[in-house]
């Protein structure tokens, strides 16, 4: 979106925008959110995301399950590259970038109802300019963790699997 858009009246509307302006960049990545069941994935499958039932019903009712789909697809590309980025950035170089970062991965996970990765995001956000590099590699390896447990799919569990990657 560009300054001059209007701003979006509905998270439907927001959404909409996000994946055409992503489907410009990626040519896989579509804007038709219709409202549709969720596919049923394997939890042996890595092309997953693991989403608490409550949060897909949500965003399913507002913006489409397809939509869904594809905005997780780039919550996972997107949080794969941040994470990869936090690995390999030493800490004393990037305070700025790092902390910019991790606010963004906290409000993403939040979306999905992340809330442990979001958490954890949001302690390298606000610790940021604070940490040494021993804390800097714990918070970023739980941060690995905790996406790494999302990515996958506990027995029992009321979370429901979304598809990720194509």
């Amino acid at each position: 979106m560009n300054e001059s858009s209007p701003r979006p009246s509905t998270l439907k509307s927001l959404f909409t925008r996000f994946l055409q302006n992503t489907a410009d960049d990626d040519p896989s990545v579509s804007a038709a959110p219709s409202v549709t069941p969720p596919p049923a994935v394997s939890a042996a499958q890595s092309t997953t995301l693991a989403v608490p039932r409550a949060t897909y019903d949500a965003m399913a009712d507002e913006i489409g399950a397809e939509a869904v789909e594809e905005i997780a697809k780039v919550f996972v590309r997107d949080t794969e590259t941040r994470l990869k980025m936090f690995e390999s950035t030493a800490l004393d170089s990037a305070r700025d970038t790092i902390q910019r970062e991790a606010h963004s991965l906290k409000s993403a996970a939040g979306t999905f109802g992340l809330f442990e990765l979001a958490d954890a995001a949001r302690e390298l956000e606000n610790n940021a300019h604070e940490l040494d590099a021993t804390g800097y590699r714990t918070l970023t390896g739980r941060l690995r963790s905790l996406f790494d447990q999302a990515r996958t799919v506990g027995a029992g569990t009321d979370q429901l699997i979304l598809l990720t990657t194509g």
